[in-house]
């Protein structure tokens, strides 16, 4: 059985009170020059995150404290405060386990991935998330869907902390690369190249091939994680079919874990315990028709052979829910 991180010392668990405010929360205040939230300002993290190798991702805030000055809305008599809103801060625990190998619980892929095929020319969002069962709990925020949808989707949190019993996991060595299967392919004669990060066979050249510790020299050097809506840390980019493919086929998208060329030594694996994890809405799907995860533990990557489709219209279609990965989630929900 695979031993769960065992996170060493005292985890405060914060007081649900909000910040010091004189607005009345049941009647938030129009946002005006003074009070309006900074276009600059980013999602705060909600949600645990474990820092595999020990390099992180920038943080709004600081654990343990708290700001609730920004805007805000009444759903259901909870108030919500607003995520991308400079006014208002929060930050849920996170932990450096690079002292010990990490393998990892749980893979997520979008779910837009596994449950629908795509017409040539689209531009879909392709998302991965790592989460890992704890031992010992860390401190989260409730979290709530408050408005719009895809781009427009906004999520707040109650200010309501709880002891997570997961967490996400962010490793620096993580690379995306995307390949076409020619139409003769054969797994048989498919292998992995890790010094260049592709498959070589039966496959193209990547028309993406990037990885998280690369400097972004070039345009496609842009793969990395980030703080998405609902505050969990998450990989993802946006895929361009139209500049970034070539027409109809099976395209192989693989999440891998570097071990020979990040600039820090590999901490986080799969093995033969690590699982897919599965929304529940797509166990009720009686045919999905999008790609089948398969994890690669020889290779320490997981792979999904997506098919796109011939365009309709003459034009394609837009993946446009940026927050769509880190499974789901609910109005009141973690």
């Amino acid at each position: 059985m695979k031993r769960s991180i065992i996170l060493l010392g005292a985890v405060v668990l914060l007081a649900g009170a909000f910040g010091c405010s004189e607005l009345d929360p049941a009647d938030p205040r129009p946002l005006d020059d003074a009070v309006k939230a900074d276009d600059a300002a980013g999602n705060n993290l909600s949600f645990p995150v474990l820092w595999a190798e020990g390099a992180t991702v920038p943080l709004r805030g600081t654990f343990g404290e708290e700001m609730f000055l920004g805007q805000s809305t009444v759903i259901d008599g909870i108030t919500y405060w607003y995520q991308h809103d400079a006014l208002n801060e929060w930050q849920a625990a996170s932990a450096d386990v690079s002292g010990a190998p990490l393998a990892v619980d749980w893979i997520d892929w979008g779910d837009n991935i596994e449950s629908k095929s795509w017409p040539d020319r689209s531009k879909i969002r392709v998302e991965m998330v790592l989460y890992q069962d704890l031992v010992e709990p860390l401190t989260g925020y409730e979290m709530g869907w408050v408005s719009g949808l895809g781009i427009d989707e906004m999520w707040g949190t109650s200010g309501v902390t709880y002891a997570s019993t997961q967490a996400t996991v962010y490793s620096h060595c993580a690379r995306m690369t995307i390949q076409k299967l020619t139409a003769e392919f054969d797994d048989a004669v498919l292998a992995w190249d890790p010094a260049l990060g592709q498959w070589t066979g039966d496959v193209t050249e990547p028309f993406y091939n990037s990885a998280v510790w690369m400097d972004g020299s070039s345009p496609l050097d842009k793969y990395s994680a980030e703080i998405n809506v609902k505050g969990k840390v998450i990989y993802g980019m946006l895929w361009d079919t139209k500049t970034h493919g070539d027409g109809p086929g099976l395209y192989r998208l693989t999440f891998s874990l570097d071990g020979t060329n990040a600039s820090l030594p590999l901490n986080t694996y799969f093995d033969e315990t690590t699982q897919v994890l599965v929304a529940v809405e797509e166990t009720e799907k009686e045919e999905p028709t999008g790609g089948v995860v398969v994890i690669d533990t020889a290779n320490n990557l997981t792979y999904v052979d997506l098919p796109i489709t011939p365009a309709k219209g003459g034009g394609g279609n837009r993946q446009d829910d940026p927050g769509s990965g880190g499974g789901g989630g609910h109005r009141g929900g973690r």
